[in-house]
């Protein structure tokens, strides 16, 4: 962890496995087990025409709320054989009451999930 990560109060979500950064403002911070190029194709299939790009950053809008993605790819796991990508999404959102929030992102949610068995 970063010494800017230890230097804000860090909480962790148990229901999503999120971390989130108090006061100023929320900000999701996820490792997630995909590529950049496989996240921004799922973010564009999820949200067709509400996401764009400034500053390195994916903007998304909808639901009523507005929400901003930074990703930051890392080495790969290795687990015995297999290898899985790694990909740090911070998620800060810029619009939008906690539920319009909420819905956005439940929405993501629901596009970057696998099938499974």
């Amino acid at each position: 962890m970063s010494r800017f990560l230890r230097s804000v109060r860090l909480a962790l979500h148990p229901a999503r496995g999120l971390l989130q950064r108090f006061p100023n403002g929320e900000i999701l911070v996820r490792e997630m087990a995909t590529t950049e190029q496989e996240f921004r194709r799922v973010l564009e299939f999820a949200f067709p025409r509400d996401v764009t790009e400034r500053d390195g950053k994916l903007l998304v809008t909808g639901e009523g709320a507005a929400m901003e993605i930074g990703l930051t790819s890392l080495p790969p796991r290795v687990i015995a054989r297999l290898c899985l990508p790694r990909l740090v999404v911070r998620i800060r959102f810029t619009d939008g009451a906690p539920e319009q929030r909420q819905a956005l992102l439940a929405r993501m949610d629901r596009a970057m999930q696998r099938g499974g068995g």
